[in-house]
Parts: C-alpha cells; sequence; structure tokens
C-alpha cells in the first residue's frame, strides 16, 4: 500500500466473509445518497476492550473498523438514526466451538435489556459474548423481554466479531 502510495484508496479491517455485505451496504447508502448516523452502547464497556476471539484486535476496533468504512456518522442515541447495542463479557469472550462457556455476560445482558425496553428507534443487537454463536442467556431473556420487536434492524451471533458486524 505504501509502495505503491494508494493508502487513501485501501483500508485493512479484520474480517473477509462478511465484506461483500458491508460494500453493499456502502453502495447502496451513495446511491441512495445517504449518511445514516449510528449509536454504540456496549453492554460492558470493559468487554469493548477484550481482544475479539479469531482477529487481531480488540472487539472495539473490529466493530468501529466497519462503521468506518460505511463512513457513518457516530451519534449519541438520542440524535442517532440507529441505535446499535453490543452485548459482550466482562471477561473473555466465550467460544461454542472450544465448548467455553463461562464468560460473565450478566452485567452487559441487564444492560442491554433494561436498555432496549426503553429504546423508541429503530436498532441493532450485536451479540459479542461468545465466538460461534449466541448467548445462550442472553436469548431466554430477551423472549422474557417487553421489547419492541417492530423497531429491531438486525441481530447476528455468528463465528467471528467481525462476520457479525458485517452481516448486520
Amino acid at each position: 500500500i505504501k509502495k505503491q502510495n494508494i493508502s487513501e484508496k485501501v483500508k485493512i479491517i479484520p474480517g473477509t466473509d462478511e465484506i461483500v455485505l458491508v460494500l453493499m451496504t456502502k453502495a447502496i447508502l451513495k446511491k441512495l445518497d445517504i449518511k445514516p448516523s449510528v449509536s454504540i452502547f456496549w453492554g460492558c464497556e470493559i468487554g469493548k476492550d477484550h481482544l475479539a476471539r479469531y482477529e487481531s484486535g480488540t472487539i472495539s476496533s473490529s466493530v468501529t473498523s466497519q462503521i468506518k468504512i460505511l463512513n457513518l456518522d457516530l451519534k449519541s442515541k438520542e440524535n442517532a438514526d440507529i441505535n446499535l447495542y453490543i452485548h459482550l463479557s466482562s471477561s473473555n469472550q466465550g467460544d461454542h466451538i472450544f465448548k467455553d462457556h463461562n464468560p460473565d455476560t450478566k452485567k452487559s445482558m441487564e444492560s442491554i435489556i433494561k436498555n432496549l425496553e426503553k429504546n423508541k428507534k429503530p436498532f441493532i443487537l450485536l451479540d459479542l459474548a461468545y465466538a460461534n454463536g449466541a448467548d445462550p442467556n442472553l436469548i431466554e431473556k430477551l423472549l422474557e423481554s417487553n421489547i419492541n420487536w417492530d423497531l429491531c434492524y438486525g441481530y447476528a451471533a455468528w463465528n467471528t466479531c467481525a462476520n457479525s458486524t458485517g452481516s448486520v
């Protein structure tokens, strides 16, 4: 990139499977000439700084790199067009493949549910407490909650942080 002097035209981000969805979304936004804004609500502030499993950076850097590719404006929950809620663990990410089912997600789960039940805007829920699938405790609590699901624009809990983020 440096040798070819193309750093303004190239971005390197984690993940590959989801990039077609990110680039398609970018093309649609450009074609429609719209630039939505997004807020990020971290269910657990500590969790965003943990290393994302199967990636070389933090969960936060993985999520924000894809937001940057889309050139979305980051705003407060009150002023954003879409609220992005991110469920995390206060310990390291669990992993269903390696049967690591002990991440501490209680604080994040309670915070996410409480905020989603009060939410009045379109939202996306990104479940990153585990790699390779959803947090079963969160799913159970979501089913019992009073969330307005008509406002849900997406949910993901795929194999990696980048795949989940890029697909929603």
